[in-house]
């Protein structure tokens, strides 16, 4: 009697216990429950064993939790279903010639840096960003810093950087709060603010106002 005691009180023991060692990983991993469900159902549908990097596999590629679920959550649903799919076709194809050369299965699914800059006379003021392709279609995800060049005056020199991201990270609306110098060693006491729309697909862009005064 004593000895069956012990054995539940044991069992007990480690069930409890392997409640408090759940991973924070896994916690995180949450966000991503709608597309796990998604990633089931295509793996139902297609056949295959698809499933999202493990701890151990992200530790080994620098990566975080975070940031596959950054990555995925910019997604819709659709999107990711259409971004499963051409990793499907893209795995198949590797190891077959069964498919015509005109048929697309290189899937785009690589992030990348780009400067993009706004325009006023000969100098500019710059973001410096992260862009994830997926589906064929650019996205912004960080505005990483922002900078400013000059050729000549007077010009702007940004001390503060306001962004608004639109259509599905997309766009990007930057509204940059600058002090202007007129001259060498001369600036206007007034504040200007320099407002710029930024497409992830497109490249570098005219000023679309510059307001006196710090916009909010």
């Amino acid at each position: 009697m004593i000895k069956r005691k012990i054995i539940m009180l044991i069992v007990m023991i480690t069930i409890s216990w392997s409640y408090v060692m759940i991973p924070k990983f896994v916690y995180a991993e949450d966000k991503l429950m709608p597309y796990r469900e998604v990633l089931i159902e295509m793996n139902n549908k297609l056949g295959t064993d698809y499933s999202f990097p493990e701890e151990t596999q992200l530790q080994e590629n620098g990566q975080k939790q975070d940031d596959i679920v950054k990555f995925f959550s910019r997604m819709t649903l659709e999107e990711f279903r259409k971004y499963i799919y051409k990793a499907y076709l893209n795995q198949i194809s590797n190891g077959s010639n069964q498919y015509s050369r005109g048929e697309e299965f290189n899937i785009q699914s690589i992030a990348f840096s780009k400067r993009q800059n706004v325009y006023y006379n000969s100098n500019s003021i710059f973001i410096n960003t992260t862009i994830y392709s997926a589906d064929g279609c650019d996205r912004y995800s960080s505005i990483n810093n922002y900078g400013y060049t000059k050729k000549g005056y007077p010009y702007y020199k940004p001390n503060k950087m306001t962004k608004t991201f639109g259509s599905g990270n997309k766009t990007v609306t930057c509204k940059f709060f600058c002090t202007q110098y007129v001259a060498q060693n001369i600036v206007s006491s007034s504040k200007y603010t320099l407002v710029a729309t930024f497409s992830a697909s497109g490249g570098d862009v005219n000023y679309t106002s510059i307001y006196k005064g710090n916009m909010t």
